[in-house]
C-alpha cells in the first residue's frame, strides 16, 4: 500500500521564533561577505580566468572537476573515486589548521558507497573536510 500526500495535509512551521519585524533587518551576507550562492561546477561556467570575478561579486565558486585541485580555501569538485583515492585510501593529508572545500560531483547520489565514504571521511577530518552533497539523501541515512 503507498501512502500518498500533498501540500493540503502537510504543515510546515518554523521551530524557532524570530524578533525580526521588518526586511530591513535582514542581512543575506554569510559572516566571510559572501552571498548564499555557488557557482555550477562546471567548465563552461567557471575557470581559472574568471574564478575572480565571482568572488568580486560575493558569489562562491566551485572548480569544476576538470580543473587542477588547488589547496586555497575555494570549493573544488571531485569525483567519488577520486575523493575515495585521497581522503580515504590516505594519499593525501590535511595540515591541522587546514580547512577544505568539496563539492562530490556524482551523477547518481543514490549509490550506497557515498554514504560509507563520507562517513569515513567526516570521522577522520572532522571540519578540516567541508562537504557539498545530495544532502536530502545522506541526512536520512546518516540520522538512522
Amino acid at each position: 500500500m503507498e501512502i500518498k500526500f500533498d501540500f493540503n495535509d502537510i504543515l510546515i512551521e518554523p521551530t524557532i521564533l524570530s524578533n525580526i519585524s521588518s526586511r530591513t533587518q535582514c542581512n543575506p551576507f554569510h559572516e566571510n561577505g559572501y552571498l548564499p550562492l555557488f557557482t555550477a561546477p562546471m567548465d563552461t561556467v567557471v575557470s581559472e580566468k574568471n574564478l575572480e570575478i565571482f568572488q568580486k561579486n560575493n558569489i562562491i565558486p566551485i572548480r569544476p572537476r576538470t580543473s587542477q585541485y588547488k589547496k586555497d580555501g575555494i570549493w573544488n569538485a571531485i569525483s567519488l573515486q577520486e575523493f575515495k583515492e585521497i581522503f580515504i585510501e590516505n594519499k593525501y593529508f590535511l595540515n591541522n589548521n587546514e580547512t577544505q572545500y568539496f563539492c562530490i560531483d556524482i551523477a547518481n547520489g543514490h549509490m550506497s558507497q557515498l554514504i560509507g565514504i563520507i562517513k569515513k571521511a567526516k570521522e577522520k577530518y572532522n571540519d578540516q573536510l567541508v562537504l557539498m552533497i545530495e544532502i536530502l539523501l545522506i541526512q536520512k541515512h546518516l540520522l538512522n
